[in-house]
């Protein structure tokens, strides 16, 4: 519904007087899967461009839609069901291919070329059945963004060039922060302090407001934004390099990447964004580990229960 409401706002002026009902059916599993709130956002979005634009005889640039109606999902997220979240599900709902790993930007809003994995891996999704919400003021997802933003205003102190929280993944590398930016980060931050020191984080995130009587994992959440980029770089490293390379080589390849997927889930847990159920499980598929051909899990998306991503083997 929300995404919807956003496309028909976005295409009014093109169509006033335009009157539809839409009926949506659909097999995605309510309250489960990876990006399922996006996956259905952008099917109905197709839909509509469809119906707007090739039945009207209007032509539109299929290079660039795609991520036009990433951006147009996105909106519907964040405008008309309050979740603040990026945009990186509706774009591997709308550019995913099965067997194929897509690097996205989200600074940028753009991507990279498709990695594969080895031949004998897979990465699988294994739902924890805990529900979770991103929209709403005080959800685990919100204030981590917001502790992110509240982070990224204090290093803009030493790091001037940053603008926006795009920015920190590019310029507040993983050096930058251990050297110039972790010492000014508390563990845990007022809102009410930060806002009397800092000012609010509009101008860093409009989708985050402080909230003077919550406290702030601060500096684990910069700490997150700082070094995902580079962990998701060296993992695409690593299994470009196992791209032809023996068995033994590949088994060791996936360990590390496996390795690099669990320790974002610990980042997971210090930002607040992790669940018992999701650490149980983990431990469990762990227990067997590498030589029974589990690598690695992490949390997915906004955490909180949800969905797990593993890395395995096929077999």
């Amino acid at each position: 519904f929300g995404a919807f409401v956003a496309y028909c706002r976005d295409v009014a002026k093109r169509y006033p007087q335009e009157s539809l009902t839409v009926t949506v059916d659909s097999d995605v599993p309510l309250g489960e899967g990876v990006s399922s709130s996006a996956s259905v956002e952008v099917a109905v979005c197709r839909a509509l461009r469809d119906y707007y634009y090739e039945g009207e005889g209007v032509d539109y640039d299929d290079d660039e839609d795609p991520l036009r109606v990433a951006r147009v999902c996105q909106s519907a997220e964040n405008e008309v069901c309050g979740a603040p979240c990026g945009i990186m599900d509706q774009i591997a709902c709308l550019l995913g291919q099965h067997g194929q790993l897509l690097p996205i930007d989200c600074g940028t809003v753009a991507t990279l070329p498709p990695a594969y994995l080895p031949e004998d891996a897979l990465v699988v999704g294994f739902p924890t059945k805990v529900r979770h919400h991103h929209a709403g003021a005080n959800t685990p997802y919100q204030r981590s963004r917001t502790a992110t933003a509240m982070g990224c205003k204090i290093a803009m102190g030493v790091v001037p060039e940053i603008r926006s929280l795009a920015d920190v993944s590019r310029l507040v590398t993983p050096w930058v922060y251990e050297r110039h930016v972790r010492g000014l980060l508390p563990e845990t931050l007022g809102g009410r302090k930060f806002l009397d020191d800092h000012g609010d984080v509009a101008e860093v995130d409009a989708l985050s407001q402080v909230d003077p009587e919550e406290d702030y994992p601060v500096g684990a959440c910069l700490e997150f934004a700082s070094k995902a980029t580079f962990y998701a770089n060296l993992a695409l490293s690593l299994l470009e390099g196992a791209a032809f390379s023996d068995a033994e080589s590949r088994h060791r390849v996936l360990t590390r990447v496996g390795e690099l997927m669990l320790l974002q889930n610990e980042s997971y847990n210090k930002m607040g964004l992790g669940h018992c159920v999701t650490d149980t499980i983990i431990d469990l598929l762990m227990s067997f580990g590498p030589k029974a051909g589990i690598y690695g899990a992490r949390a997915s998306g906004g955490g909180s229960g949800g969905t797990i991503c593993v890395l395995c083997n096929e077999e």
